[in-house]
């Protein structure tokens, strides 16, 4: 907007031929006798300063929080992510970034009305990194999860862990379990959508070893009769006793050999049987699908994924891995 123009009408002198004018009488004017004359005000004083904070930790967000009472604006402003070029109100404010992936980092600094402020932020890196889990269906809700060997949470939930080789289960009752290995680098993110499926009946593994068990309680009990058969029959030999081929020891004797060892057959089947059906699951398999992104990297909202199963380096929105 223009600056506004005060027009002042100036007179100007009397031209030659013309009788001077007396003083009742007004002096004749010409047309061109008054010129627009433009003055302009002067212009306002700036109330604001140009802030510019460069930083290689794009995506953190900066937050500015003003330090004084009469700034006339909000006393918290979102500057957005890193880098920033903003303008903020003259007064002391307090910088501060917001990111899952950055140790928390404020500086307070004073913006002069009309003067740039440029500053340079480097927060550093958190130590450790975040393993998100969440159910991605109602059976997964309150499952446990152990990170190397020890409870972790329930789902769902967000820790942080140390980066390394990981080891994760997922247990809850009546499921198939997930047990899977994960690393962790320094502010990686990583989520996992655990879909958990209802395990299999264990009915036949527990009829099955109950048969298994009697068979082998029968095996004992007739191995046992048959040797105690030939020790008998041994020591009358040994002590020169005399029994003759129709003595009911050695029909007994082989009897109970050969039902012993045909149990020991029908439980050595039945624990085999037992163990099948204990292990084996059929159906859909429980799974759980990873994301993973590292926060201290930013590359216009993609980051880097980088698989579990040794697929190399990929870049993308998003990835489905099944464990």
């Amino acid at each position: 907007m223009s600056a506004p123009m005060v027009v002042l009408a100036l007179a100007q002198p009397a031209r030659a031929g013309q009788p001077p004018a007396s003083r009742d009488e007004a002096p004749p004017v010409a047309d061109d006798a008054i010129e627009p004359v433009p003055i302009r005000a002067p212009a306002p004083r700036p109330t604001s300063g140009a802030l510019h904070v460069e930083s290689t930790a794009h995506g953190a967000r900066l937050v500015a929080e003003s330090l004084d009472d009469d700034t006339g604006g909000p006393s918290t402003v979102e500057l957005g992510p890193l880098p920033v070029h903003a303008s903020l109100p003259a007064g002391r404010w307090r910088l501060r970034t917001e990111s899952a992936g950055y140790q928390p980092w404020s500086l307070d600094v004073t913006i002069v009305a009309g003067e740039p402020l440029t500053l340079e932020v480097e927060p550093e890196l958190i130590e450790d990194a975040w393993l998100e889990l969440r159910a991605a269906n109602e059976a997964s809700e309150g499952a446990e999860v152990s990170l190397d060997g020890e409870l972790l949470c329930g789902l769902p939930c967000r820790e942080r862990v140390e980066p390394g080789k990981h080891r994760v289960a997922v247990r809850k009752r009546r499921h198939k379990p997930l047990d899977f290995p994960l690393r962790m680098n320094q502010a990686d993110e990583v989520t996992l959508d655990v879909r958990l499926q209802p395990s299999t009946s264990r009915a036949p593994a527990v009829l099955t070893g109950a048969l298994g068990l009697t068979t082998l309680v029968a095996g004992v009990t007739f191995t046992t009769l048959g040797v105690q058969a030939q020790r008998s029959l041994a020591a009358d030999l040994d002590g020169f006793g005399q029994y003759d081929r129709d003595d009911p020891r050695f029909e007994n004797g082989r009897r109970d050999l050969n039902v012993g060892i045909a149990m020991w057959g029908a439980t050595a089947g039945l624990t085999a049987l037992t163990l099948y059906y204990l292990l084996h699951q059929p159906g859909e398999a429980s799974r759980a699908d990873k994301r993973r992104r590292n926060l201290a990297v930013q590359l216009d909202g993609v980051a880097p994924l980088v698989s579990p199963l040794g697929s190399g380096l990929g870049v993308g929105l998003g990835a489905r891995l099944r464990f």
